[in-house]
């Protein structure tokens, strides 16, 4: 995929999750502090980005993603793309390791100056991240993730039925989880088809 200096590369996958642009400020505040492009983030990633969210406005209003470090550290997975791998054989988020097939193949370009905050996406992919470096933990998020792994099992696997804020645009409408077949962002006025990756 070309780097896009007038446009931003967004994989259909998270929306297949039911998530909308502008994404929400938890997911936001990933993509802010690590300069990722969306179009290196690996379908894990936005999985295990879902649920603290969800954890953050069920029951621990004052996580953070400077807290994941902790839980997670960032790691290339070919080409470039980035994948977050447990620091613990007992990782924070259940469920988010499956595979996913063909999720490559399904992305489209949207004109930076046609949505909120396109002229500060990333141009160009990084090469390497330090998750601990670029979102340094501070004295209180060991305590965060322990209160976390503390909530029962049910509360930190990753489900597509999640009814949290993850699944809310930035007016706070509540939005279905959507097949790819009929997957469309109306919040945007200019984006080509989905095309193969050639």
């Amino acid at each position: 995929m070309r780097h896009q200096t007038n446009g931003s590369a967004f994989f259909a996958y998270p929306f297949s999750l039911g998530l909308r642009y502008p994404f929400p400020p938890f997911i936001s505040r990933f993509f802010e502090l690590i300069g990722l492009s969306y179009a290196q983030t690996m379908p894990m990633v936005w999985r295990v980005l879902m649920v603290p969210d969800q954890i953050k406005s069920r029951h621990c209003p004052d996580l953070c993603i400077e807290d994941l470090p902790i839980a997670y550290r960032l790691r290339s997975h070919g080409n470039n793309h980035f994948l977050l791998f447990p620091t613990s054989k007992n990782p924070l988020i259940l469920k988010a390791t499956k595979n996913e097939y063909q999720w490559q193949r399904k992305f489209f370009f949207v004109k930076r100056d046609s949505i909120d905050g396109g002229f500060d996406l990333p141009v160009r992919w990084l090469t390497k991240a330090n998750f601990r470096d670029l979102a340094p933990p501070s004295a209180e998020s060991q305590p965060k993730i322990k209160e976390v792994y503390r909530l029962p099992a049910a509360e930190r696997t990753f489900s597509l039925h999640l009814t949290n804020s993850s699944q809310k645009s930035s007016s706070e409408m509540p939005v279905p989880v959507i097949n790819l077949e009929g997957f469309q962002l109306n919040e945007l006025d200019s984006y080509s088809s989905l095309a193969p990756i050639k």
